[in-house]
């Protein structure tokens, strides 16, 4: 349920307790336009909440790619290659388990955090890799970290 269907919600009981007043009809219209007009101001407070948390949001997801895109073009072997050695350990992982060499009940000791951590840093690296794939196929010589270098 979202925040503006239960200040829904919870304001139409106040609009259903103004009826049972014992003041006039006047005196109860001009309660339902201020309330209406407060609960106009409480949506509309909520809805630049949200556009806020959307653009916070957006700033996070280039935040992440920038750190991605840092590490690959890094001089340093491993800082390039601690990504797909992660998944290369992981495949080993599903591997393992599915030949029933690993036991399942080690792995529901991992903390919760650690796998959106793992989430995180390689579908990172999945979606630049897949990113980058695509520009080069469409722009060839070019992708997400420059112009490649030409085949010798």
């Amino acid at each position: 349920m979202s925040i503006l269907s239960f200040l829904g919600s919870a304001i139409a009981p106040i609009f259903q307790g103004i009826d049972s007043l014992t003041t006039s009809d006047e005196e109860k219209g001009q309660i339902r336009i201020e309330l209406t007009k407060l609960e106009n101001v409480v949506k509309e407070k909520m809805l630049d909440l949200e556009g806020q948390r959307m653009e916070l949001e957006g700033k996070l997801i280039q935040a992440q790619s920038a750190v991605i895109i840092a590490e690959t073009q890094s001089q340093s072997w491993l800082t390039r290659s601690w990504r797909p050695l992660i998944m290369v350990e992981f495949g080993l992982l599903i591997f393992l388990i599915a030949t029933g060499v690993m036991d399942t009940e080690a792995l529901a000791a991992v903390p919760p955090e650690l796998w959106k951590l793992l989430t995180l840093g390689i579908g990172g690296y999945l979606g630049l890799r897949t990113a980058d794939k695509a520009i080069e196929k469409a722009v060839p010589g070019f992708g997400i970290f420059g112009k490649k270098k030409a085949d010798a």
